[in-house]
C-alpha cells in the first residue's frame, strides 16, 4: 500500500535527474552511504535510504518501481521472525537506533504505509522498545517510549490519526529540538518528522501548525534553509541539497 501525499512542495529536480546523481552513493548491500568526511561511519544506511527516499518523492516519482525498490531495499534488512525490526545492515546485527526507524517511517508514508505499520505493531506489542541485537525483550537503552513524541511521528507515518494528547507530546518533542539543543543538534532527523506532519492534513491543528512554523524559523535562524543543513551535514555539492529544495518550498507554503 503506498501511502498517500499532497506534495505540497513541488519539484526543484527531476527524480530521473535525482536517480542519476545518487548511482554513486549505493553500497553492496543496497543501502545509501554518506560521505567519509560527514558520515565515517557505515551503520547509516537506513538512516540515509530513508532520506533518499523522501526526496525521491519530492522530486516528483510516483513510480511503482521506486516503492518497490524502497520496500525491497528496507525489508532485506529487517530482523528474520521479527516484522518491524531492523538490523542496521544484512548479516551486521549493531544496535539500531530510533533515527534509522524515523527514516524508515518517514520513507514509508510516502512510498509503502506497511512498513511503518509493522514499526507501530512491534512497538505496541513490546512496549516501544526496539533492541535488534536482543529481539522481544526489554531494555532501557532501546527504549523509545522515552521519545514520546518520536513514538507519535511512527503512529503518523502508519497513517494513523493522533488524539490530541497524542499531537500534544509530537509538538513536544519538536519543541525539544528548538529549545534544548537550540536549533543545531537532532534538526536532520526532526525536519523528516516535521515533512511527514505537513503531509498528514488530518492531524493538523492550530498547535501543530505553529509547531511546524516555529521548527521552520529555527532552521532558518541558524541554517539559513532546509538545503543549507543539509549541505553542513552531507557536503554542498551532494544531491540531497538540490533534492531538499523542494522541502524549503513546502514549509515555506504551510
Amino acid at each position: 500500500m503506498v501511502g498517500s501525499h499532497s506534495l505540497q512542495g513541488g519539484s526543484t529536480m527531476s527524480f530521473r535527474t535525482f536517480r542519476k546523481k545518487c548511482l554513486p552513493y549505493w553500497d553492496q548491500d543496497g543501502l545509501f552511504k554518506g560521505n567519509a568526511n560527514t558520515y565515517p561511519s557505515t551503520n547509516n544506511g537506513l538512516f540515509l535510504t530513508g532520506i533518499y527516499y523522501v526526496l525521491l518523492k519530492f522530486t516528483g516519482s510516483d513510480d511503482v518501481v521506486d516503492a518497490k525498490s524502497f520496500t525491497d531495499r528496507i525489508t532485506r534488512h529487517m530482523v528474520p521472525g521479527y516484522q518491524g525490526l531492523w538490523h542496521e545492515r544484512k548479516g551486521h546485527p549493531g544496535r539500531i537506533s530510533h533515527d534509522d526507524i524515523m527514516l524508515i517511517c518517514a520513507a514509508g508514508y510516502f512510498w509503502n504505509w506497511e512498513i511503518p505499520q509493522k514499526i507501530v505493531h512491534y512497538g505496541r506489542k513490546h512496549s516501544w522498545t526496539y533492541d535488534n541485537t536482543n529481539p522481544g525483550k526489554p531494555s532501557p537503552k532501546v527504549w523509545h517510549g522515552r521519545f514520546p513524541g518520536v513514538i507519535q511521528h511512527y503512529k503518523v507515518s502508519a497513517g494513523e490519526k493522533l488524539s490530541a494528547i497524542d499531537r500534544f507530546l509530537w509538538c513536544m518533542g519538536i519543541w525539544v529540538t528548538i529549545w534544548w539543543t537550540n536549533g543545531t543538534s537532532g534538526s536532520q532527523k526532526d525536519l523528516f518528522a516535521v515533512i511527514t506532519m505537513v503531509e498528514s492534513p488530518k492531524n493538523h491543528s492550530w498547535s501543530v501548525k505553529k509547531t511546524i512554523r516555529a521548527f521552520h524559523q529555527n532552521v532558518i535562524k541558524h541554517w539559513g534553509s532546509v538545503p543549507d543543513m543539509l549541505a553542513v551535514y552531507h557536503g554542498a555539492s551532494h544531491p540531497f541539497v538540490e533534492a531538499s529544495k523542494s522541502l524549503e518550498i513546502a514549509l515555506r507554503k504551510f
